[in-house]
């Protein structure tokens, strides 16, 4: 999964720097829909990590993805996606990280 790949990152302190566009910068497998990050070109270990951050800024709170996730899944709430990766951001932890994916309807 996505974010758990992006969460990765955070934990080894790799900031990979343009996951705010990730169109550009994340492949989807066609045999099993797999994503895959790619190009760490700017990727950087003396930058504060703010992969997952900017992910779930990406797909979750652009109105184009918002659409998506309307028709896909249940409405996802970004004020209380906002509270959670701030908290995520000011204590970077495992229980925060899942509390995030609860609130996207993600396990």
């Amino acid at each position: 999964m996505l974010l758990t790949q992006c969460y990765t990152l955070d934990r080894i302190y790799l900031d990979h720097g343009e996951l705010s566009n990730a169109s550009k910068h994340v492949i989807i497998r066609k045999s099993d829909w797999r994503p895959s990050i790619i190009d760490f070109e700017s990727a950087s270990k003396k930058r504060h990590v703010k992969n997952l951050t900017s992910i779930c800024q990406f797909l979750f709170m652009t109105i184009t993805s918002l659409d998506i996730f309307r028709i896909w899944k249940t409405e996802i709430s970004t004020e209380d996606l906002k509270r959670r990766l701030r908290e995520y951001k000011a204590q970077p932890s495992e229980e925060k990280f899942r509390q995030a994916l609860a609130v996207c309807g993600l396990k």
